[in-house]
């Protein structure tokens, strides 16, 4: 969500290409392969909804490959899961979100920061 208010599509959002950790008691997530990449002054609508359906596929096809590999916890579903993520990424875009009071600055390094300080 920062990322795509920050102009920046990733094009190849799944899991392996994520870095998840605690911190201060929440789940962080940093992008850790950005070679598909693009930075833009501004998404459009059309490259954030690719990007998120890039998302909701890649998530699914790797939650079934640890399903295959290793089984998933009862009651976890890859399809729903990618369908989850969709649909909770539509509600905080959707109209009466907080994202018009979002603010989102870039940092020295060039990462992008959202006012809560959590990447990605």
């Amino acid at each position: 969500m920062r990322l795509h208010l920050g102009g920046f599509f990733w094009g190849d959002r799944s899991l392996s290409n994520t870095l998840f950790r605690r911190d201060a008691g929440a789940l962080a997530a940093y992008l850790v392969d950005a070679e598909t990449s693009e930075a833009h002054p501004k998404l459009s609508e059309a490259q954030r909804l690719h990007d998120l359906a890039i998302a909701e596929d890649n998530i699914i096809g790797e939650l079934m490959d640890v399903e295959a590999e290793i089984g998933l916890p009862s009651g976890l579903d890859p399809e729903a899961t990618g369908a989850e993520v969709r649909e909770r990424y539509t509600a905080l875009w959707g109209p009466r979100s907080l994202l018009s009071t979002h603010s989102l600055s870039t940092s020295a390094s060039g990462s992008t920061r959202g006012s809560a300080g959590r990447r990605a």
